[in-house]
């Protein structure tokens, strides 16, 4: 069973937040990654990930 506290920290709290999926891409591209973009499920906010969805 998937722990609530623990998934929250891994998909949302120890990552950087992005106000929208056009400044998450620009940070990406600054930094010169390829990273997926995704919309937090709970925050609302964007982050960057390796993972592909």
């Amino acid at each position: 069973m998937l722990d609530p506290i623990a998934d929250r920290a891994r998909s949302c709290t120890a990552k950087d937040a992005y106000p929208s999926e056009e400044h998450a891409r620009a940070v990406m591209l600054m930094n010169g990654v390829s990273l997926a973009v995704y919309q937090c499920r709970y925050c609302e906010l964007w982050h960057l990930t390796s993972r592909r969805a």
